[in-house]
Protein backbone atom coordinates (compact mmCIF):
# COMPACT_ATOMS: atom_id res chain seq x y z
CA UNK A 1 0.00 0.00 0.00
CA UNK A 2 2.89 2.37 0.73
CA UNK A 3 4.31 2.04 -2.76
CA UNK A 4 0.89 2.34 -4.39
CA UNK A 5 0.02 5.49 -2.42
CA UNK A 6 3.53 6.97 -2.57
CA UNK A 7 3.20 9.10 -5.73
CA UNK A 8 -0.12 10.65 -4.60
CA UNK A 9 1.13 11.37 -1.08
CA UNK A 10 4.32 12.91 -2.49
CA UNK A 11 2.23 15.11 -4.80
CA UNK A 12 0.16 16.35 -1.83
CA UNK A 13 3.10 16.91 0.54
CA UNK A 14 5.59 18.32 -1.94
CA UNK A 15 4.12 19.27 -5.32
CA UNK A 16 7.43 20.92 -6.32
CA UNK A 17 10.28 18.48 -6.99
CA UNK A 18 13.61 19.22 -5.28
CA UNK A 19 11.87 21.28 -2.60
CA UNK A 20 12.90 20.69 1.02
CA UNK A 21 9.73 18.68 1.66
CA UNK A 22 10.25 16.57 -1.48
CA UNK A 23 13.75 15.57 -0.40
CA UNK A 24 12.36 14.43 2.98
CA UNK A 25 9.95 11.88 1.50
CA UNK A 26 10.97 8.24 2.00
CA UNK A 27 9.21 4.90 1.80
CA UNK A 28 10.38 1.78 3.64
CA UNK A 29 8.49 -1.45 3.03
CA UNK A 30 8.91 -4.87 4.62
CA UNK A 31 8.24 -7.98 2.54
CA UNK A 32 6.64 -6.03 -0.29
CA UNK A 33 5.40 -8.00 -3.30
CA UNK A 34 5.88 -6.74 -6.86
CA UNK A 35 3.26 -4.00 -7.23
CA UNK A 36 3.73 -2.40 -10.62
CA UNK A 37 5.08 -2.49 -14.13
CA UNK A 38 8.02 -0.43 -15.45
CA UNK A 39 5.81 2.62 -16.05
CA UNK A 40 4.43 2.57 -12.49
CA UNK A 41 7.92 2.13 -11.03
CA UNK A 42 9.22 5.06 -13.08
CA UNK A 43 6.43 7.29 -11.72
CA UNK A 44 7.02 6.06 -8.16
CA UNK A 45 10.80 6.54 -8.27
CA UNK A 46 10.40 10.02 -9.75
CA UNK A 47 7.85 11.07 -7.12
CA UNK A 48 9.60 9.59 -4.09
CA UNK A 49 13.36 10.22 -3.84
CA UNK A 50 14.11 7.41 -1.36
CA UNK A 51 12.43 4.02 -1.52
CA UNK A 52 13.74 0.94 0.27
CA UNK A 53 12.30 -2.58 0.10
CA UNK A 54 13.51 -4.54 3.12
CA UNK A 55 13.39 -8.28 2.53
CA UNK A 56 13.99 -11.04 5.09
CA UNK A 57 15.86 -14.02 3.71
CA UNK A 58 13.48 -16.23 1.69
CA UNK A 59 10.28 -14.20 2.19
CA UNK A 60 7.88 -15.71 -0.33
CA UNK A 61 5.61 -12.65 -0.46
CA UNK A 62 8.46 -10.54 -1.85
CA UNK A 63 8.58 -12.92 -4.82
CA UNK A 64 4.94 -12.61 -5.92
CA UNK A 65 3.66 -12.37 -8.49
CA UNK A 66 6.50 -14.32 -10.11
CA UNK A 67 8.23 -12.64 -13.06
CA UNK A 68 6.22 -13.23 -16.21
CA UNK A 69 3.01 -14.07 -14.35
CA UNK A 70 0.50 -11.32 -15.09
CA UNK A 71 -3.03 -12.70 -14.87
CA UNK A 72 -4.96 -9.42 -15.37
CA UNK A 73 -2.68 -7.33 -17.56
CA UNK A 74 -0.24 -7.66 -20.42
CA UNK A 75 2.40 -5.75 -18.43
CA UNK A 76 4.83 -7.59 -16.19
CA UNK A 77 5.25 -6.72 -12.53
CA UNK A 78 8.67 -5.60 -11.34
CA UNK A 79 10.22 -4.46 -8.07
CA UNK A 80 11.17 -0.85 -7.70
CA UNK A 81 14.61 -0.13 -6.34
CA UNK A 82 16.43 -0.21 -3.80
CA UNK A 83 16.28 -3.57 -2.00
CA UNK A 84 17.92 -4.26 1.34
CA UNK A 85 18.18 -8.03 1.65
CA UNK A 86 18.97 -9.85 4.89
CA UNK A 87 20.12 -13.43 4.28
CA UNK A 88 20.10 -14.12 8.03
CA UNK A 89 17.86 -13.82 11.09
CA UNK A 90 17.93 -9.97 11.06
CA UNK A 91 19.33 -9.77 14.59
CA UNK A 92 20.92 -6.51 15.71
CA UNK A 93 24.17 -5.96 13.82
CA UNK A 94 23.53 -8.65 11.17
CA UNK A 95 24.87 -8.00 7.68
CA UNK A 96 22.70 -7.18 4.68
CA UNK A 97 23.08 -6.74 0.94
CA UNK A 98 22.01 -3.56 -0.85
CA UNK A 99 20.77 -4.17 -4.38
CA UNK A 100 20.21 -1.03 -6.41
CA UNK A 101 19.68 -2.69 -9.78
CA UNK A 102 16.22 -4.07 -10.36
CA UNK A 103 15.98 -7.80 -9.61
CA UNK A 104 19.67 -8.02 -8.59
CA UNK A 105 18.83 -9.57 -5.21
CA UNK A 106 16.20 -11.78 -6.86
CA UNK A 107 19.03 -13.59 -8.61
CA UNK A 108 20.45 -14.61 -5.21
CA UNK A 109 17.06 -15.76 -3.93
CA UNK A 110 16.72 -19.54 -3.84
CA UNK A 111 13.15 -20.18 -4.88
CA UNK A 112 13.29 -23.70 -3.48
CA UNK A 113 13.63 -22.16 -0.02
CA UNK A 114 10.68 -19.74 -0.25
CA UNK A 115 9.26 -19.42 3.24
CA UNK A 116 6.16 -17.73 4.66
CA UNK A 117 7.79 -17.68 8.12
CA UNK A 118 10.41 -15.25 6.82
CA UNK A 119 7.54 -12.94 5.84
CA UNK A 120 6.01 -13.17 9.30
CA UNK A 121 9.25 -12.31 11.15
CA UNK A 122 11.16 -9.07 10.64
CA UNK A 123 13.80 -7.72 13.05
CA UNK A 124 12.83 -10.22 15.76
CA UNK A 125 9.14 -9.27 15.63
CA UNK A 126 6.82 -12.12 14.74
CA UNK A 127 3.32 -11.58 13.36
CA UNK A 128 0.86 -14.09 14.75
CA UNK A 129 -2.65 -14.39 13.40
CA UNK A 130 -4.65 -15.55 16.43
CA UNK A 131 -7.97 -15.40 14.62
CA UNK A 132 -9.62 -13.41 11.85
CA UNK A 133 -10.30 -10.46 14.16
CA UNK A 134 -6.83 -9.67 15.49
CA UNK A 135 -3.18 -9.63 14.57
CA UNK A 136 -0.58 -9.95 17.36
CA UNK A 137 2.94 -8.58 17.04
CA UNK A 138 5.20 -10.49 19.41
CA UNK A 139 8.99 -10.42 19.82
CA UNK A 140 10.40 -13.66 18.46
CA UNK A 141 12.69 -13.92 21.48
CA UNK A 142 11.54 -15.41 24.79
CA UNK A 143 9.91 -12.16 25.92
CA UNK A 144 6.15 -12.41 26.52
CA UNK A 145 5.26 -8.79 25.71
CA UNK A 146 3.11 -8.31 22.64
CA UNK A 147 0.92 -5.75 20.91
CA UNK A 148 -2.50 -6.51 19.50
CA UNK A 149 -3.98 -4.83 16.46
CA UNK A 150 -7.71 -5.38 16.06
CA UNK A 151 -9.68 -5.00 12.86
CA UNK A 152 -12.81 -2.89 13.03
Amino acid sequence: MSALAGPKIAQIIAPKKNSINHRRISIYTFGEPRVGDHQFNRVLEEAVPEIYRIIHKHDIVAQIPPPGMTPFTKSQYFHHQTEIWYNNDMANGESFMICSKKNECDETFLKTHANINDHLTYFNLKIQLNNLQQCVVAPSSTSTKSSTIRRN
